[in-house]
C-alpha cells in the first residue's frame, strides 16, 4: 500500500470497515480555517473517527469518554457534517480551556 500524506487542507479520519472493524486513515478536504481548528483538537488531544455503515457516515470527534458525533449520507452531507463536527468540538474545546482557565486564576 502505498503512503498517503495528508495535505493542508484536510483532516484525516481512522474510519473502521464493516463488518470486521479493520482501521484505514481516509482523508477529508475542507477549508483552511476548519482544517486550522482540527489541528488544534488534535493538538489538544482529540481524535477524528468515522464509520461507515451501508449508506451513511457517522463520524466521532472524541477526547477520553466525550464523543461529538454526526451523521450524514454518504455523498453531498459529509462536508457539511464534517464542518459541524469540527466546529462543536472545537466550541466544547474553547469553553473547557476558559473554564481551566478561570479555575487556575482563582
Amino acid at each position: 500500500m502505498p503512503l498517503t500524506l495528508k495535505k493542508e487542507n484536510e483532516i484525516q479520519f481512522t474510519q473502521y470497515v464493516f463488518p470486521h472493524g479493520k482501521k484505514r486513515p481516509i482523508y477529508i478536504e475542507r477549508s483552511f480555517d476548519i482544517c486550522q481548528k482540527a489541528k488544534e483538537l488534535e493538538a489538544g488531544g482529540y481524535v477524528f473517527e468515522a464509520e461507515l455503515n451501508g449508506d451513511l457516515v457517522t463520524f466521532y470527534c472524541t477526547k477520553s469518554e466525550q464523543s461529538i458525533i454526526r451523521i450524514a449520507r454518504n455523498g453531498v452531507e459529509v462536508d457539511q457534517a464534517v464542518n459541524n463536527l469540527v466546529l462543536s468540538a472545537y466550541e466544547i474545546m474553547k469553553v473547557e480551556q476558559r473554564a481551566a482557565h478561570e479555575d487556575n486564576a482563582l
